[in-house]
């Protein structure tokens, strides 16, 4: 599964792609720049941000952490090997799988606030001009940030998950752990399997309620 030549103490890991491909990488960059570049601008015009607008900066946040994914990515590729220690490339895996479930979360939080403000409009419009919308939503976003962190560095001290290097994406890749694999379970359940059925559920209810 993993491509390497131990050199003392630190492995040594050869790509298996060519270094051109780097190129995905930076233009995913680009993209994550100018795309966020125009939010932040078009955010500066508004006086007040609302509740949604927090949940958009968050994103804004988690494509930062995808950037410094990608820029490990297309180092390795141009670079075509990499000495990775052991706490390096968790580091680097966790950090893929953080911007993940940050992602997924985000999205979620803004489901749900879709979802109250079609089914309780009143008590959402109510809930939006309040002093406290923002501090709860800041509150949340935090929560949210904290979790997913703690979720990691728990699963991963019990050895419920753990990450090799794969030449072939090349990149630090989620792995069952030592002692079982509830961590990169949990990890797919909070990124993938939790969120779409949250969001297909409220979609699902909405447009029930707006057919009634």
């Amino acid at each position: 599964m993993q491509n390497t030549t131990q050199t003392m103490a630190t492995p040594f890991y050869q790509v298996a792609l060519p270094p051109y491909m780097a190129v995905v990488s930076l233009a995913l960059n680009i993209f994550i720049l100018l795309s966020n570049t125009v939010v932040l601008v078009t955010f500066r015009k508004y006086k007040k941000l609302k509740v949604q607008h927090y949940y958009m900066l968050a994103l804004v946040g988690t494509d930062l952490t995808v950037f410094v994914q990608n820029s490990a990515l297309a180092t390795i590729l141009i670079r075509q090997d990499i000495t990775l220690t052991t706490p390096v490339c968790v580091i680097l895996g966790s950090l893929a799988a953080f911007a993940a479930n940050m992602t997924a979360m985000v999205h979620t939080c803004l489901s749900i606030d879709r979802w109250i403000s079609v089914v309780y409009p009143i008590k959402y419009r109510n809930f939006v001009n309040s002093r406290n919308s923002r501090k709860f939503t800041v509150v949340v976003l935090v929560a949210i940030q904290v979790g997913q962190g703690l979720q990691q560095f728990v699963v991963w001290y019990f050895q419920q998950i753990s990450y090799y290097f794969d030449p072939y994406v090349p990149y630090c890749i989620a792995d069952y752990g030592d002692k079982g694999g509830a961590g990169l379970i949990m990890a797919l359940l909070m990124a993938c399997v939790l969120p779409c059925l949250i969001e297909l559920t409220l979609k699902a209810h909405i447009i029930h309620t707006q057919k009634i």
